[in-house]
C-alpha cells in the first residue's frame, strides 16, 4: 500500500515522469481549484455530473488533455515493461 510519498513509494531508478515540470505545474493548479479529492473529481467526471464541475474547469481541463501522440508514446512505453 503506497503512503502518497514517492520518495519512499518507489525507487529511484524505477521513477518515470510522464508530465514534464510545465504541465505537471498546470495539473496541480489545476487540481487545488477543487475542494474534493482527485479521487472524487474523477468519479463526477466518469458520472457526467459536468455541473458540479462548471464550463470554465472543464475547458481548463480539456487543455491539460494530453495530445494523442503522447497517449501513443506512454501505451508503447507502457508494453515495453
Amino acid at each position: 500500500i503506497g503512503t502518497g510519498d514517492w520518495s519512499s513509494d518507489v525507487c529511484s531508478s524505477d521513477l518515470v515522469n510522464l508530465l514534464d515540470n510545465r504541465t505537471s505545474l498546470k495539473v496541480n493548479i489545476f487540481l487545488k481549484q477543487f475542494r474534493q479529492s482527485h479521487t472524487e473529481i474523477i468519479q463526477i467526471l466518469r458520472d457526467g455530473r459536468s455541473s458540479e464541475i462548471g464550463a470554465e474547469k472543464l475547458r481548463g481541463l480539456f487543455k491539460l488533455l494530453p495530445l494523442p501522440e503522447e497517449v501513443s508514446m506512454c501505451h508503447k512505453a507502457m508494453a515495453g515493461l
